[in-house]
């Protein structure tokens, strides 16, 4: 098998995501639409499933998060932070360096909300689990929207890797207390200051405890 040269240079943001495709690494010797025709059949004569869904399927469902629609409901930060390689996409702009915590959670509030509080239930997601009913199936996700969870699919039959927009886990003297954060990521968005959250609203909030309850 020939081996491949990979490039000797940095790994920035921008390298990372336009990285070599798996295409080119992973050696394979069975065509494409055969592996589809195996793993569809593996499938039919599973009696468990297990679930590894990424930010792939929602995209591919039809959620939105770059281009038009996030110039139309994300134009302030780019007004304020610039069309840098990170304000132009959702997950791009999770990574840009905020100046401030009010900054950084003004952003992540909004993206709560559209990119998963808000965001309606995909049928991709429902036919998934409508064509998966007579399996014991479990969810492995890295995506934040809770789409599967909208779908019919029980809290306990899903990991979120990387929790979830519907969650907080506050430690406070020890006490993990777990909350539904719509109210809170609206009323941030609804702030003066609109590229972020007016920093004596914060401040007027005694404890996490209060804020959260």
């Amino acid at each position: 098998m020939k081996m491949m040269t990979f490039p000797r240079r940095k790994i920035s943001f921008e390298t990372f995501l336009c990285g070599i495709p798996a295409r080119d690494y992973i050696y394979q010797d069975t065509a494409y639409e055969q592996q589809i025709r195996d793993a569809a059949d593996m499938i039919r004569n599973a009696e468990y499933v297990l679930i590894g869904a990424g930010a792939g399927m929602s995209t591919a469902a039809g959620a939105r998060y770059g281009g038009k629609f996030f110039e139309e409901n994300f134009g302030e930060f780019q007004k304020k932070y610039g069309k840098g390689p990170y304000m132009q996409d959702m997950y791009s702009a999770g990574f840009y360096p905020f100046p401030d915590e009010e900054s950084y959670w003004g952003y992540w509030s909004k993206q709560a909300l559209l990119g998963g509080i808000d965001l309606d239930v995909t049928p991709l997601h429902r036919l998934l689990l409508q064509a998966l009913s007579d399996k014991k199936s479990f969810v492995l996700s890295t995506n934040a929207d809770a789409q599967f969870v909208k779908a019919g699919l029980p809290e306990e039959k899903i990991f979120c890797t990387q929790g979830d927009y519907f969650t907080f886990n506050a430690a406070e003297d020890v006490i993990i207390k777990r909350m539904m954060p719509q109210n809170f990521f609206v009323r941030w968005i609804r702030q003066e200051e609109i590229a972020g959250f007016h920093p004596l609203w914060c401040q007027s909030v005694p404890s996490a405890a209060d804020l959260w309850i």
